[in-house]
C-alpha cells in the first residue's frame, strides 16, 4: 500500500483498454479519495470527468466502473459492497448497481480500489486478476453461455479460489437493463451495466487475491466492530421477523399499511398477498441461508421450487421481486415468482425492470393497446402466472414481442404510444420500486430525486411511514439524512442493512450510523472524522450525481452548476 494511506485503500487502481488490449496500473490520488471516500463517489466523479453530454451507453466511448470502498475487504461489518458504473443505457444519465457477496474481497485483497474498463474487443474477453498478475484472455467459449453455465465452466477452469462477476444472455444482447450477476448469484441489477459490459465484449471479471487489508487503528477498529455488533444483538427486529424472512417480511407489512404495489401500482392491497408473503414462502421453499463475507446478518434467503412446471436451481428471492412478479401481476402463484427470480439471475436482467415492463405490458393488454397478435399470442392477463417465464425468456434473447418489452418502460411505452405513458411508471426511464408511493408521501419523494431513477435504495430508510406524521420541513430533513447515510454506505463499501436499515427504531437508526458508522469509517482508514465531516462528503457527491444528470439533460442549465471540486 506504501505510505499514501494508512488503512483502508489498497492504493492502486487498474485501467483496462479492451481497444488497445492494454493494461495498465496507477496510483489512487489521496486528495481524490478525501474528496469522494471510494465506491459510489469514485464512479460517480469519474463519470462527470470523463462522459460529457450525448456519450452513447453502447459505445465504446462509454466506461466500465468496478469500484470498492474503503471499508470493503475490512473487518468493517458489512464490508463487502462494490459499486459497478457507467452512463446508463436504459436512463440515458448517470448510472450505477452496487453488488454484496465476496467479489469485493477478492478485488481489494488483490491490491485495487478500482477498475476503469474503455473501449471494446474485437471478440469476446475476460478479464483475470490474479493478485498482481493481470491479463486480458479470450472467452468465446463463455459466450452464448447462461450466468449458470458461466460459474461452472470458470469453478473448472480457475478452482473454486477465485471469485467472479459477468454477464448471461441479457447482456451478451444488450437488454438495456441487463445486471451483472457475481459467482454466487448476486446480481448488480439497476441501470444496464451488463448492457454495459456486453457492448465491450466482456464477459468476466475473474479475481484472487491474497494480500490482507490494513487497519488505520486497529484497537478502535475491534471495538468500533464489536459496538455495531452489539447494537445488532440487542436489536429485537435484527434477531426476529429481519432474521427469519429477510426483506419478504414487507410482503405482509407492506399489504398492512395499504402500501403493496398491485397490478402495475393501480391498487395497493392484494387480496391474495397471504399466498407470496416472506411467511409463505421461506415456510415452504427455503433451502439455505447466506450472510455476504464479513457480515453476520444471514439475510440473504435461498429458495428453490424442487419439481413441476416452475422447478428451479436454488435461487436468491427478495421483497423487490416477490411484489413485482407477485401482486404488481396479479399473480399469487409463489412457484412463478421464484422461477421469474431464478430466470432474471440465470440470464442477466434486471428484476426491477423486468417486473415493472410486464405490469406496464400487462396493463395495456387489459386496456386493448395490445393484442395476441401484438404479443406473440401470449395472453397477458392478470395472474397468467405462465406467461411469465415466456416472456422473461423473450426479454433477455429479444425474440417477438420480448425485443419491444425489452426496451424497459419508458421505450415500451412510446413503442406502444395511445397515451400509455400515463400508467408507465418509471422516473427518469427506470421502473419504480414497487411500495405504493402514494401512502407515505414525504419519504416516498426520495424516489422522484433519486438520482440514477425511479430507486428507492438512494433515500432509504427504516420506519420511513414517521416521516408523513412530522411537519414537513422536519419529514424533508430526515429524507436529506436518509439520503446522506445511502450515499455514505456506498461510498465506503458497507452494506446498508447491519448499519440502520435493520432497526428496530428510527433512534437506534441514527445511533447505528452517526455513532457507529463513523467510528468503523474513522478506525479502519486512520483518521477521526465526526458525522459532520462525513455528511458533507455525503453532499457533494450527490451534487455531482446531480450535475452529471443535469448536463446530460439540460446542457445550458448544467453550464451554471458545474463547480470545482475542492471543496
Amino acid at each position: 500500500m506504501g505510505a499514501r494511506f494508512s488503512g483502508g485503500y489498497a492504493g492502486n487502481y487498474l485501467e483496462v483498454d479492451l481497444s488497445r488490449d492494454r493494461i495498465s496500473v496507477g496510483n489512487v490520488d489521496p486528495a481524490f479519495a478525501e474528496l469522494f471516500v471510494g465506491g459510489r463517489g469514485f464512479s460517480s466523479k469519474i463519470q462527470y470527468d470523463e462522459l460529457g453530454p450525448g456519450a452513447d451507453p453502447l459505445g465504446p466511448e462509454n466506461i466500465l466502473l468496478v469500484c470498492a470502498g474503503p471499508l470493503c475487504g475490512t473487518p468493517a461489518p458489512g464490508g463487502n459492497r462494490v459499486t459497478i458504473g457507467a452512463r446508463s443505457p436504459l436512463t440515458g444519465i448517470l448510472g450505477d448497481s452496487h453488488i454484496g457477496g465476496s467479489f469485493g474481497w477478492a478485488l481489494k485483497s488483490a491490491g485495487y480500489d478500482y477498475i476503469v474498463v474503455r473501449g471494446r474487443a474485437e471478440k469476446p474477453r475476460l478479464l483475470l486478476i490474479d493478485d498482481d498478475h493481470v491479463e486480458l484472455r479470450d472467452a468465446s467459449g463463455l459466450w452464448g453461455k447462461d450466468t449458470f453455465e458461466t460459474r461452472g465452466m470458470l469453478d473448472q477452469e480457475f478452482g473454486k479460489g477465485f471469485d467472479h462477476i459477468g454477464i448471461g444472455q441479457g447482456g451478451e444482447n444488450l437488454v438495456p437493463f441487463a445486471s451483472i450477476v457475481s459467482r454466487e448469484m448476486r446480481a448488480a441489477g439497476r441501470a444496464g451495466m451488463g448492457a454495459v459490459m456486453g457492448s465491450k465484449n466482456l464477459k468476466a471479471v475473474v479475481v484472487r487475491g491474497t494480500k490482507k487489508a490494513r487497519v488505520g487503528f486497529a484497537n478502535e477498529s475491534r471495538k468500533a466492530r464489536d459496538y455495531i455488533l452489539g447494537l445488532l444483538r440487542e436489536d429485537p427486529f435484527v434477531t426476529g421477523v429481519a432474521s427469519r424472512l429477510g426483506t419478504s417480511y414487507l410482503i405482509s407489512a407492506s399489504n398492512e399499511k395499504g402500501a403493496l404495489s398491485t397490478k402495475n401500482w393501480r391498487e395497493s392491497v392484494f387480496k391474495d398477498a397471504e399466498k407470496i408473503s416472506g411467511e409463505t414462502i421461506m415456510g415452504r421453499y427455503l433451502v439455505q441461508e447466506h450472510s455476504c463475507r464479513g457480515c453476520t446478518l444471514r439475510c440473504s434467503k435461498i429458495v428453490q421450487v424442487p419439481s413441476g412446471e416452475f422447478a428451479t436451481e436454488p435461487t436468491k428471492i427478495e421483497y423487490f421481486g416477490i411484489c413485482g412478479f407477485g401482486s404488481n401481476l396479479g399473480n399469487n402463484n409463489p412457484e412463478a415468482i421464484i422461477k421469474a427470480y431464478e430466470l432474471c439471475n440465470r440470464w442477466g436482467i434486471d428484476v426491477g425492470e423486468a417486473q415493472g415492463v410486464l405490469a406496464f405490458a400487462f396493463e395495456c393488454y387489459e386496456r386493448d393497446l395490445l393484442g395476441k397478435g401484438d404479443t406473440d399470442g401470449i395472453e397477458l392477463r392478470w395472474g397468467n402466472s405462465s406467461a411469465i417465464p415466456v416472456l422473461l425468456r423473450k426479454i433477455a434473447f429479444r425474440e417477438g414481442f420480448g425485443a419491444v418489452l425489452a426496451k424497459g418502460i419508458r421505450g415500451c411505452s412510446e413503442e406502444v404510444g395511445e397515451g400509455s405513458e400515463q400508467f408507465a411508471m418509471h422516473i427518469k426511464g427506470m421502473g419504480m420500486d414497487v411500495g405504493d408511493a402514494r401512502v407515505f408521501k414525504t419519504y416516498w419523494s426520495r424516489l422522484r430525486v433519486a438520482s440514477r431513477g425511479g430507486d428507492h435504495l438512494r433515500g432509504q430508510g427504516p420506519g420511513g411511514y414517521l416521516l408523513d406524521s412530522m411537519a414537513l420541513a422536519d419529514g424533508v430533513r430526515e429524507v436529506l439524512y436518509n439520503e446522506a447515510v445511502c450515499a455514505l454506505s456506498d461510498m465506503m463499501g458497507v452494506c446498508k442493512f447491519p448499519y440502520g436499515l435493520y432497526s428496530g427504531t428510527r433512534e437506534l437508526f441514527k445511533e447505528k450510523v452517526t455513532n457507529g458508522l463513523v467510528k468503523v469509517f474513522s478506525s479502519v482508514v486512520g483518521r477521526h472524522y465526526t458525522w459532520d465531516e462525513l455528511a458533507l462528503k455525503a453532499e457533494r457527491v450527490l451534487n455531482v450525481e446531480r450535475v452529471v444528470n443535469t448536463r446530460e439533460m439540460d446542457p445550458q442549465r448544467a453550464g451554471s452548476m458545474i463547480f470545482p471540486m475542492s471543496g
